[in-house]
C-alpha cells in the first residue's frame, strides 16, 4: 500500500483558494503520471491503494496516487488519524506554503 504524493495545505490560512490550488496540483500530478512518458510510473511502482484512505473516482491504476485530505479521508475518520496515516504511506510530501503579513 502506498501513495506517491501527499499534498498538504492549511485550511485555516489558505481557505478555498488553498483547496483549489491543492486540487489542481493533485490533478496535475495524476495527469502527468499518465500522459508524460518521462513521468510514467513503472508497473512495479503502482502499489495498491491504502485501505486507510478513500480512493477518489475516477481512478486509473497506472496514475500517481495522490493523498489530498478533502478527497481521501474516510467517512467518520478523525482528520488527525487520516492525515498521519496518509503521510506515513506517502513517498513524497508536497506542502503548499504561503506567507502573510499581519
Amino acid at each position: 500500500e502506498l501513495m506517491h504524493a501527499f499534498v498538504s495545505y492549511r485550511v485555516e490560512t489558505e481557505g478555498s483558494s488553498g483547496n483549489r490550488l491543492a486540487e489542481a496540483l493533485a490533478a496535475k500530478i495524476r495527469s502527468l503520471s499518465v500522459e508524460n512518458k518521462d513521468c510514467k510510473i513503472p508497473r512495479h511502482g503502482w502499489g495498491s491503494w491504502p485501505k486507510s484512505a478513500k480512493q477518489p473516482l475516477p481512478f486509473r491504476p497506472d496514475e500517481a496516487k495522490v493523498f489530498l485530505d478533502s478527497e481521501c479521508l474516510l467517512d467518520g475518520q478523525s482528520w488527525l488519524t487520516g492525515f498521519v496515516q496518509g503521510l506515513v504511506v506517502s513517498m513524497t510530501f508536497v506542502p503548499l506554503l504561503s506567507w502573510t503579513e499581519d
